[in-house]
């Protein structure tokens, strides 16, 4: 990306690399290299120091997701969701198809939303997307399990009356795409790309969400421009000059609202606080399949 370099890099064992200096510890490498916030790629176990470290530092850190997967490591990161200065890199309210979805929901067009389901991807990312459609601030839910032919579905039903349905592929929890979902409210529903709303109280409209592409003749080099709703775009491609498919539209976002944040020009992609919520949900589910 642009305006982003790397000034440095933190490894295990020593090494050479192109780019900056190679460093095997932490603090030597925020002392000598001034970064304007650190990315952290360490996975769960390791991550909760590397924040903690960072934090005490000073300097801003984005970190993969989940943060934290134990309750040790949750309680040891809690004390640092005030710092200001933790961000998460959750990609999936920003993939494409989710993003325009988002913005179908939030412009009201399904009505009260009351239900979500999600499947096939990982846990930490469900709870994300859950939370994003059903709003952040939802009380702690009742999480009930069932199977049907060795597969486990997972309901978490909020005192609210809104219901997350979950479908766990395995104990990672998925891959890195979602599978087509469900958003269901008061006025309608998205499944997948396709929005069915009472546009009265006598008519159903559907609409699909459509992923307009420049050079549509040319599959090789066709890049996605934008998703229309009709004839109203609901979603552009940030880096339409870029190859990219979704995930690394989503990351390259998220890179663009973190380099913003240490700016103080924006807001972070992703608080601590809220990947913090994602992963204790994701605690519950897995005492609950596990019983």
């Amino acid at each position: 990306m642009p305006d982003l370099n790397r000034v440095g890099l933190v490894v295990r064992r020593a090494l050479r690399a192109p780019g900056g200096p190679v460093f095997t510890d932490l603090p030597s490498a925020l002392t000598q290299t001034d970064p304007d916030f650190v990315l952290c790629l360490a996975g769960p176990a390791a991550t909760p120091s590397i924040i903690a470290q960072t934090v005490a530092a000073g300097v801003p850190i984005l970190a993969e997701p989940p943060p934290a997967t134990t309750p040790a490591g949750l309680a040891a990161l809690t004390d640092l969701a005030d710092s200001g200065l933790v961000q998460i890199a959750e990609p999936y309210p920003w993939l494409p198809d989710q993003a325009a979805a988002l913005q179908v929901v939030r412009s009201g067009q399904v009505g009260r939303v009351s239900q979500v389901q999600l499947s096939g991807l990982p846990a930490h990312a469900a709870m994300a997307l859950l939370r994003a459609y059903l709003g952040p601030d939802q009380p702690g839910p009742t999480v009930r399990t069932a199977r049907f032919d060795q597969q486990v579905v997972v309901s978490l039903d909020f005192a609210n009356g809104m219901t997350g349905v979950f479908t766990p592929t395995d104990r990672d929890h998925g891959g890195l795409y979602p599978r087509p979902f469900l958003v269901r409210g008061s006025a309608g529903e998205i499944a997948g790309r396709v929005l069915t709303r009472l546009d009265d109280p006598a008519a159903v409209v559907t609409t699909r969400l459509r992923r307009v592409y420049d050079r549509p003749d040319d599959p090789a080099a066709a890049r996605l421009a934008g998703i229309w709703q009709g004839d109203t775009e609901i979603w552009r491609n940030p880096f339409p000059d870029q190859a990219w498919d979704d995930l690394a539209i989503a990351y390259g976002f998220i890179v663009a609202q973190m380099m913003a944040f240490v700016r103080q020009q924006g807001q972070g992609p992703y608080a601590l606080g809220e990947a913090l919520a994602d992963a204790r949900l994701v605690l519950a589910i897995d005492h609950a399949v596990a019983d």
